[in-house]
């Protein structure tokens, strides 16, 4: 499954698509609990299918764009539920991955302690319920610079990033691998 985000008259939605083994489908637009008048971007869903994490700009958020889930019930998406104060700020939350079923969450936010500007961020579903307080991945991974992009693989034991580097690198953005210790 391939989830994206499309941006029309000022608006971005959720849509996704499916591999076929040949093809991706035509992409279909998420229901009306996932995608509102407001801005929704940057879906993911759980490896077992059943959540999707969002961030969303709707109304009753901390402020900015807040990251929602959503469990999906009878073949759909369910109303989201907001993730909280633990992970939303009243700066923006964004970019969120969900891991390891649902128990481990990377993300990136304006807010919480970081270095300058967007930082990437990790928290844990804890056997009471709630989410972990979030730790910055911390330099080099996060830099004074928007850090947003960080792609979890291994069980979050290491992951991907897009680091832009005035010297050295393919390009103005090379994508790089790191391993936590």
């Amino acid at each position: 499954m391939l989830f994206l985000s499309k941006v029309e008259n000022d608006n971005s939605d959720i849509y996704m698509s499916t591999y076929s083994g040949e093809n991706w489908t035509k992409i279909a637009k998420l229901n009306k609990n996932i995608n509102t008048k407001y801005w929704e971007s940057h879906g993911f869903i759980s490896e077992d299918g059943t959540q999707l994490v969002f961030a969303s700009d709707r109304p009753g958020g901390f402020g900015g764009l807040d990251l929602y889930i959503s469990k999906k019930t009878g073949g759909d998406w369910g109303p989201p539920v907001n993730m909280g104060p633990e992970i939303n700020t009243q700066f923006n939350e964004d970019r969120p991955f969900l891991i390891n079923n649902g128990k481990t969450l990377f993300f990136c936010s304006q807010g919480h302690e970081n270095i300058g500007g967007y930082d990437i961020f990790r928290s844990d579903l804890q056997p009471n319920g709630l989410w972990s307080t979030p730790k910055n991945l911390g330099y080099p991974i996060n830099t004074p610079d928007d850090d947003v992009f960080f792609m979890p693989v291994d069980d979050g034991k290491s992951g991907y990033y897009s680091r832009y580097k005035e010297t050295g690198g393919y390009g103005k953005e090379d994508i790089y691998k790191i391993t936590f210790k």
